[in-house]
């Protein structure tokens, strides 16, 4: 027998005051009476001698034991290790979950009313494991023996806007697993038979495969303008206009005509009604937004998952770079800078050292300094972002050493943001500049142990300083090199200055998916807080300066606070392809609740011991004590 709360056995100490109060005898009192006449003509003959009455007694002092012991064995919660068992389930709560059925119910309520009318049936002890099986996976009910707070703990859960993963679901269900032969129930508006053949598994599928309308996807647009002008006369260029692209699509509603709109600051901006096409209908909108504005766009008629009928939407804003390229001449570098957001400083080292010294601190000049090939060592100030290709080390942090030759990157790290779409292995070196990058430097490509490319930051900086001295040092001169001769020079020009300006791709893009992370620019206030759909403050944490929310789980507009101006991020459901309908040839589940038991037999064991207690106290009392019944 296990005990769920050994500690109720402590409550054994009330035996003491029962056997004492039975110890316990009151003195016989004396009393004077006139007569016993009245006495002589009652009825006193004892049905019990002596021995008999000491053994009612006795018994009476064994039940009332008795009933102790079971009240204490109430509050231990005894379970039966030969009857526990367990119940693991795996519920989807993705998206597609949300999507309402014939009763206007949705697969979540139907899902998890299937889970209730098993738990209803199951006993106090029973280990009961509930996990969700949306992006990532959630366990709501960890070997939880008391059934009400599992049903609690589903009450309150609602589908996410994600995608599933049921596959990570079972596996941590199996991890969890305490029996070997205990089986998962699975709970899912897909089907997967891979898993649903497993014979620890029971896959029951929710759901009807039903016509779906979507929103896939909004991009930001410049739409050209047309020429305008009077007869007879030259017509005048108009400027371009900003327009958004809405990708549409849909299964089992070919032809069907619909109405996109586009709406900002509770205001319709733009409306378009189309006919549908067979795999994806593009639907452009002219809109007047500012940079950092919020939008929603929807699509109508809705659907039986109105999720994905609506999306949102922040108008990009426009990324400005400031260079200085610091060079005696070279057309390579300044071809690969002369970029329509960029503005491009072109200065002889000469001229850089005068305006240095009576400007302002160099960062307020330009955003990143580019040094190609710096004769002077130890002359720059460490403020600032810099990329110093080859020559001496302007900052008098490297050490020098004999320059190798003829070499080719061997090591690198594939997945350092430097080298993200790059090809090193193409690259060639005749002769390095002969730095050795410092113990604290990342080195991101070497040739053997030659180091090629290095990132320094000042460690003597506070750890939210660190960013205000960058460097990315190449080891070598690009006239000593093929890269200016490979196509991705310019893009590992680019990828340098993005990664100094920690600017990341997806800070382009006009929204975000639910259930991959979300990041918002650098902040370095502590207090910043990020609010989601519903305005509940979300768990995010500091990388690399950026917040980021690990995994965002409701489509809808994100904020990050930070006592001005708050900075807004938009998220959508993105279906990951999978169609959301059941078994083909199977109905949506909707399985009857288990029979019910006798109320006896649903009692869990410390129930039944109150209840036997009560019983045998009713007794106690009828048999030995009816003195106190008639009293009553």
């Amino acid at each position: 027998m296990t005990l769920l709360a050994p500690g109720g056995l402590w409550w054994l100490l009330m035996v003491v005051p029962v056997v004492g109060l039975f110890l316990f005898r009151r003195r016989i009192s004396e009393f004077e009476i006139p007569a016993l006449v009245f006495w002589e003509q009652t009825d006193r003959r004892d049905t019990l001698g002596r021995w008999g009455r000491r053994i009612r007694r006795w018994l009476s002092l064994l039940l009332q034991l008795l009933i102790v012991l079971m009240l204490v064995a109430a509050l231990s919660e005894p379970v039966n290790p030969a009857y526990q068992a367990e119940l693991l389930v795996v519920l989807d709560d993705s998206a597609t979950m949300q999507t309402i059925e014939e009763d206007d119910q949705t697969r979540f309520d139907i899902g998890r009313r299937i889970i209730l009318d098993r738990v209803r049936g199951v006993p106090t002890g029973v280990r009961t494991t509930v996990i969700l099986a949306g992006t990532p996976p959630k366990i709501i009910a960890d070997r939880e023996t008391i059934p009400q707070r599992v049903r609690a703990a589903l009450s309150e859960r609602r589908p996410r806007d994600v995608n599933p993963q049921v596959e990570q679901a079972v596996t941590l269900a199996r991890r969890k697993r305490q029996n070997d032969a205990s089986t998962i129930l699975v709970i899912s508006d897909r089907y997967n038979a891979q898993l649903a053949g497993c014979a620890d598994v029971e896959w029951l599928c929710v759901g009807q495969p039903h016509p779906n309308l979507a929103v896939a996807g909004v991009s930001a647009a410049t739409q050209p303008g047309t020429a305008q002008g009077s007869a007879g006369a030259s017509p005048s260029p108009q400027p371009d206009e900003q327009a958004i692209n809405v990708i549409l699509t849909q299964r089992g509603m070919n032809a069907t005509t619909v109405t996109v709109s586009l709406a900002a600051d509770g205001r319709e901006l733009a409306r378009k009604t189309v006919p549908l096409q067979d795999d994806s209908t593009v639907v452009r909108l002219s809109a007047s937004l500012a940079p950092g504005d919020p939008f929603r766009v929807h699509v109508e008629p809705s659907d039986r998952f109105p999720l994905d009928n609506t999306a949102c939407g922040v108008w990009p804003v426009p990324t400005h770079v400031r260079l200085q390229l610091v060079t005696t001449g070279n057309p390579f570098l300044e071809a690969a800078l002369d970029q329509p957001d960029a503005s491009l400083q072109m200065l002889s080292p000469e001229e850089h050292k005068a305006q240095r010294e009576l400007r302002p601190p160099v960062d307020q000049a330009a955003n990143v300094i580019i040094l190609d090939s710096p004769h002077a060592a130890a002359e720059e100030p460490r403020r600032g972002r810099f990329i110093v290709f080859g020559g001496r080390d302007p900052f008098g942090i490297t050490r020098a050493a004999v320059p190798a030759t003829d070499l080719t990157p061997t090591q690198w790290s594939a997945d350092n943001a430097l080298l993200r779409d790059i090809d090193l292995l193409r690259w060639h070196i005749d002769r390095t500049t002969g730095m050795v990058p410092p113990h604290f430097a990342q080195c991101v490509a070497q040739s053997d142990d030659v180091p090629l490319i290095f990132v320094v930051r000042d460690p003597g900086l506070p750890e939210d300083a660190r960013d205000d001295f960058v460097a990315i040092y190449v080891n070598f001169d690009l006239a000593h090199s093929n890269i200016t001769r490979r196509a991705g020079f310019p893009v590992f020009l680019w990828n340098a200055i993005d990664h100094l300006l920690n600017r990341r791709p997806e800070d382009a893009l006009i929204s975000y998916a639910t259930g991959m992370p979300l990041a918002f620019p650098p902040q370095r206030r502590s207090d910043a807080r990020v609010v989601d759909p519903t305005g509940r403050d979300v768990q995010a944490f500091f990388d690399e300066g950026r917040m980021v929310v690990p995994f965002p789980e409701y489509a809808g507009f994100y904020r990050l606070d930070t006592g001005g101006k708050p900075l807004v991020r938009a998220l959508n459901y993105v279906s990951d392809g999978v169609r959301a309908a059941g078994k083909p040839g199977e109905e949506a589940v909707d399985r009857p609740p288990l029979p019910r038991r006798t109320w006896l037999a649903t009692l869990p064991p410390w129930g039944v011991l109150v209840a036997a207690a009560a019983a045998l106290l009713l007794i106690e009392t009828l048999l030995f004590h009816r003195g106190i019944v008639k009293m009553g």
